[in-house]
Order: structure tokens, then C-alpha cells, then sequence
């Protein structure tokens, strides 16, 4: 279809759906949404609080209300089963020729699977950078059993390593009794640091080595350094392609205790039947989920209400939904998923991508919202994940029809491994953000109330740029879940 052709089909769209491509920006009804959901009744929506389950209630009865059908065959809610661990009490032995290896308590951190965690005179593995690990002929050692060494850094143009999560997940497949990250630089290590202080969340049915920890700078180079090898030397060999795991002369014991909680978000998703029939979906989604008490007891304010990030983009997604569904029926189905979890490592959207109620190759577009209530009525369009899908087309087209201004810019893009989008993306399906919500306010927000107790509904917070982008991905999702105007490459 020609540029001209397109426009003109779209124009064609909105002309048959005028209420619904030009309805009034409805402000007070994303403010109605938003004053629920965060709420302090709600405790800032964590998963496994009440105040979350009330959440995806809240969300699965509007969905209802719109008439849209349950996206899940047990109804509109899937239970995504999730543990926390924090960070307990390390004890290890490191033994060279029956002396002791003295490593700080300081200079070690992570989490054990269980509670109590224990293994004896283990004998230990540098793996490097760990290429490969998903298939057992490339590693000339056998790792069961062993204690596993690992650079927890990801070289750039290295083939065959994947991020550390993942390396982690295939050493858990091997049997490993514990893997310790060697962390290559300080500001690295100041971030293990900061960050375990808040725990570790995970899928529960994600694959788990017994322990797994992480080691300083220092503490990596000073126990490679007693087995007899440099550090700065055998890291650099580490990417070479001939680099071959070594069983180095030295045993380890070790105790690790962890607390460790079990807690259960909730997916809800929802579905609007297309009348193609053909199996093809557009998704649109939205996290509900957030921090819940994140100050301590005693705080003069505990509750991260998270009112902008992501009650403003759920009060969007609900809006979408009805305008959606309130006009004649789309060619393709069009899903609406409220994920939890977010906040905690994307684990909603993963749970999501790991069990889909339909094939993932027939998501032929899914678009997110998040963090969307930041800027006012008449600010451009920006897309995070621009230049990444075959969507990019009819966003510009869209945006033409609509009077809005679509930045081209690709920039953005660093926010693309920081949202829900990321996971769909990486299991191929074509995802990204869009709306006017990118600019000088946003970056204010980012600044300044952001994971704070005072991300809160006021008076003072401008809903009419997110009210603006309804209309927009009311059209949007129109044209998206049209085969004429959007046909996406087969996958």
C-alpha cells in the first residue's frame, strides 16, 4: 500500500469512528482510577500485599464492566508465583595447600536457594566469562558439584554469553553446588552492593544453583592471585576463543542462610474478539504492581503509592479498553494485561511470555504504557524501542491523522531494557512505547518523586497529556489490529 493509500485508509477509519478517534480527552476518569490505585489503602501495590491483589481486582472488574472476555481459560487472573530472598549470613573456606584463603565478610554478598544452605570441600572452576553453557560438550570439565568461578560481566562482542541472569539459569541446569561472580571493576561492585540490600525477587519456578554470590574487585583478584594465576591477565585471556575452563587448585566450603519469602502477584488480562477470526492479536499492557512500604517503620510517610508509575498507565489501559471495545468489533482479537511483579525484575511479563494463553508468533504488536501521567496536552509523540519494529509506520501515520507531532528521534531507546516491553521483545514479538510522555517533565519526575512516597496523586498533577494519548492509542489500536494498514513481517 502506497503512503497516500495508507493515509486515505486510515482516514477512512476515523471517519467511520469519529466518537471513538475524537471523543474529548476524559481527564477525570484516568483521575478516578489513579485515586485508587494509589491510594494508601493499597500500600503501594507489592506483590503478595493485599493492597496488589486488590489492584488486579480492581482492574479484572472493569474489565468485565467494558464486556471484554477473560484472557485466561480460569478466568481474567493468573497467579504468578514469586520468591524473595534477602541477604542472610556468608560463611565460606577458601583452602590452597591446606592453608586458608582470608577473603573479607564485606567483599561477598548473594543469596542462598533454601534458607540453609551448606556444601563441604567442593572443588572449584574458573569458567571465565562462561561461553556456552547451555551445552555440557563445550565445557571439558565436568561441574557437577562444583563450585563455579564466573567473570559476571558481559563483554561486548563476546559470542555465545548470555546476560548473567541467564548464565546463571544454565549453571543451575548443570548441577552446580555454587556460583560466585567475580564483579570486574569498583563502581560495578557499588552497585552489587546497593542492590542487595533490597533482595533478590525471582520467578519461583526460575532455575536456582544452591548458592549464588558475588565477589569485590579485590577479593577476586587476591583468590585467583593465591591459585597462581593473575587476574588482569587471565581476564583478558577469558575472551579469547580458545579460552578453556580451569580446575583450579583449591577447595571451598561454605554456609549461606537467606530469608526467604514466598509471594504470589497477579497477571490480569482480558480480551476483545476480533471478527477476522485469523488468530492474529494486538496486546496492549501495563504494569499495576509497585513498592509497597519502602521506607522503614517510623517513617513520617512509608507508602510508595506510585501514583504516576504505574497507576497513570493502568487508568490509560482501562480507558483504552472501553474506548476500544465501545465501537465495532476490530479485525483482530486486541488483548489488554495488567502485569505485576515490574518493579521486581519485569517477572509479570515474564510469567506472561514463559505461559501465554495464545501463541506469542500471533502477538503481532504490543504496545506498553508506563509512567505515562508526566506531561501536559499537546506534546509530541515519542517511542521507546523506535527503529526496533515494523510498528514505527503507523505510529507516523496515526500521529499525521490526529494533528500530534512524532518525534523521530531514537535517543529514547535507553529506556527499552527498562520496561515490560523488553521481555515480549526478546521472545520476538514487536513491542514499544509510545505517547507524549518523554520530555522536561518526565525528566523532572526521574529526578525527583520517582520510587519515592512522593509519587502521589495531587491536585497539581496534569492528566491531560495522558488523557490526549487515549484518543491516540484508541486510533492506534484501530489501525494495528487492521490487516490493511498493518501487515508486520512474518516471524
Amino acid at each position: 500500500m502506497t503512503r497516500f493509500g495508507a493515509v486515505a485508509y486510515l482516514a477512512a477509519i476515523f471517519l467511520a469512528f469519529p466518537v471513538e478517534a475524537r471523543q474529548a480527552p476524559n481527564e477525570e476518569e484516568l483521575r478516578r482510577h489513579i485515586a485508587y490505585l494509589a491510594s494508601d489503602a493499597l500500600e503501594g501495590r507489592r506483590p503478595g500485599s493485599i493492597g496488589e491483589a486488590l489492584s488486579a481486582d480492581y482492574i479484572a472488574r472493569h474489565f468485565a464492566e467494558i464486556g471484554l472476555e477473560p484472557g485466561y481459560a480460569e478466568g481474567y487472573l493468573d497467579h504468578v508465583e514469586l520468591v524473595d530472598r534477602r541477604v542472610g549470613t556468608i560463611a565460606l573456606d577458601w583452602t590452597h595447600d591446606g592453608e586458608i584463603i582470608r577473603i573479607d565478610g564485606d567483599d561477598v554478598l548473594g543469596f542462598g536457594r533454601g534458607e540453609i544452605e551448606r556444601f563441604e570441600d567442593r572443588p572449584v572452576v574458573f569458567l571465565g566469562f562462561g561461553r556456552d553453557l547451555g551445552d555440557p560438550d563445550t565445557t571439558p570439565i565436568d561441574l557437577q558439584g562444583t563450585v563455579v568461578l564466573l567473570l559476571a560481566d558481559r563483554p561486548g562482542v563476546e559470542q555465545g554469553v548470555g546476560d548473567y541472569e541467564e548464565r546463571l539459569r544454565q549453571l543451575a541446569g548443570r548441577g552446580v553446588a555454587a556460583v560466585i561472580g567475580i564483579v570486574q571493576d569498583e563502581p560495578g561492585w557499588a552497585v552489587v552492593e546497593e542492590t542487595a540490600g533490597r533482595g533478590r525477587a525471582g520467578l519461583a519456578e526460575t532455575p536456582m544453583a544452591p548458592v549464588e554470590l558475588m565477589l569485590a574487585p579485590s577479593a577476586g583478584a587476591r583468590l585467583l592471585e593465591a591459585a597462581g594465576y593473575d587476574f588482569a591477565r587471565l581476564a583478558q585471556r577469558t575472551s579469547a576463543a580458545d579460552f578453556e575452563p580451569a580446575l583450579l587448585p583449591m577447595r571451598m566450603s561454605g554456609e549461606i542462610s537467606t530469608g526467604v519469602y514466598p509471594l504470589t502477584g497477579h497477571n490480569v488480562l482480558a480480551k476483545l474478539p476480533g471478527s477476522g477470526g485469523g488468530g492474529d492479536a494486538v496486546l496492549y499492557l501495563a504494569h499495576h504492581d509497585h513498592l509497597g512500604l519502602c521506607r522503614p517503620e517510623g517513617a513520617a510517610d512509608r507508602i510508595c503509592n506510585g501514583a504516576v508509575d504505574n497507576a497513570s498507565g493502568v487508568a490509560q489501559l482501562i480507558e483504552i479498553a472501553e474506548g476500544l471495545a465501545s465501537g465495532e468489533p476490530p479485525d483482530r482479537d486486541i488483548y489488554f494485561l495488567a502485569t505485576t511483579a515490574e518493579e521486581l525484575g519485569l517477572f509479570g511479563a515474564r510469567a506472561f511470555v514463559d505461559a501465554p494463553p495464545l501463541p506469542l508468533r500471533h502477538v503481532v504488536a504490543a504496545i506498553n504504557l508506563d509512567t505515562v501521567a508526566t506531561s501536559p496536552a499537546g506534546s509530541r509523540l515519542t517511542t521507546v524501542g523506535r527503529g526496533m519494529t515494523p510498528i514505527d509506520p503507523v505510529i507516523a501515520l496515526v500521529a499525521a491523522q490526529l494533528g500530534r507531532a512524532n518525534y523521530e528521534g531514537e535517543e529514547l531507546n535507553t529506556f527499552v531494557e527498562r520496561q515490560d516491553g523488553m521481555i515480549l521483545l526478546d521472545a520476538g514479538v514487536p513491542a514499544l512505547m509510545v505517547g507524549g510522555i518523554r520530555g522536561v517533565a518526565f525528566e523532572r519526575f526521574l529526578v525527583g518523586p520517582y520510587h519515592t512516597p512522593d509519587d502521589e496523586l495531587t491536585e497539581d498533577t496534569d492528566l491531560s497529556g495522558a488523557a490526549e494519548d487515549v484518543v491516540f492509542h484508541i486510533a492506534l489500536g484501530r489501525a494495528l489490529a487492521d490487516p490493511e494498514s498493518y501487515r508486520p513481517p512474518p516471524r
